[in-house]
């Protein structure tokens, strides 16, 4: 419902988890489709920074 309106546009009210809302459309901006991949290439790089370190650890307390 919030994309569909025009600039300026102020929407019907609606109901969030937090209780009821109005929205307004103020601006917009376009978003790359590459941030999905960088999210993805960032959490994979720190999961494999955190496993190298745990990995280490470990052989630090058996050595």
């Amino acid at each position: 419902m919030l994309d569909s309106l025009k600039n300026s546009e102020v929407s019907q009210i609606y109901l969030t988890d937090f209780g009821f809302a109005i929205g307004i459309k103020l601006d917009e901006r376009f978003v790359s489709s590459n941030l999905k991949q960088c999210k993805e290439k960032l959490i994979y790089l720190k999961a494999e920074k955190f496993y190298s370190n745990w990995v280490s650890e470990l052989l630090k307390k058996h050595l």
